[in-house]
């Protein structure tokens, strides 16, 4: 499913988001009850980290909660496509947002959702350092800057992204964007979003076979 829509961040152009759900099930039948956890739960868990899907649950259910996910697969193929026929001279500033994982129900009525994206940002990281703190990007950890989104609660954290048969630059010109945002959650567990979006970070730089190092924190709440 895509739509189209403004940033919340990001420097001057218009972004296509793309909620790139691929695959979609409800699961209320979690290991709680014995019962093999579903496809999307198990993404979740691995993108979120079990530790805080399970937090996300015992704030939401006692006997398990609602998942979506993404493919991972297809992911990594449609994200290191863009980023080996990536080049400055082309570049038109218009990004595709995948939703990798969302807890929860999102909606007026809904108790608590989390969602978790990923993309390459419209900002270089020359961009984000120059802004720092100013503009409010916070440097967290060697290579890694983080930012509240600015139309819904959560973080953005940016961060360079080397892959492999790439332009000379890109991951510094075409870094990783990975956000986090949630309704309802953050003022019972003030640090979740923070681990998640750690942990969401670390996967994605596996997934796509970052080569450049960087120093994560295990939290990246301020």
């Amino acid at each position: 499913m895509r739509k189209m829509m403004g940033s919340p961040w990001g420097r001057s152009g218009i972004l296509a988001i793309c909620a790139l759900v691929l695959a979609t099930a409800c699961t209320g039948e979690d290991t709680h009850a014995g019962r093999e956890p579903s496809p999307e739960l198990k993404v979740c868990r691995q993108a979120f980290g079990d530790d805080n899907v399970a937090t996300v649950e015992s704030l939401l259910t006692a006997g398990g909660v609602q998942a979506e996910s993404g493919a991972p697969g297809r992911l990594k193929d449609r994200l290191t496509e863009q980023a080996r026929a990536w080049t400055a001279e082309s570049d038109d500033l218009r990004r595709d947002s995948s939703e990798l994982c969302t807890l929860g129900v999102t909606g007026a009525d809904s108790p608590g959702w989390m969602t978790g994206r990923v993309m390459w940002s419209t900002l270089t990281m020359d961009a984000v350092t120059a802004r720092s703190p100013a503009k409010g990007w916070r440097k967290a950890g060697d290579g890694v800057y983080v930012q509240p989104l600015k139309q819904q609660s959560g973080l953005a954290v940016v961060t360079p992204c080397r892959l492999a048969g790439t332009a000379s630059g890109q991951e510094r010109q075409l870094p990783l964007e990975v956000s986090v945002a949630q309704q309802g959650l953050e003022s019972r567990h003030p640090d979740l979003t923070g681990r998640v979006a750690s942990t969401l970070l670390r996967y994605t730089r596996t997934l796509l076979g970052c080569q450049n190092p960087v120093a994560v924190p295990d939290s990246l709440t301020p």
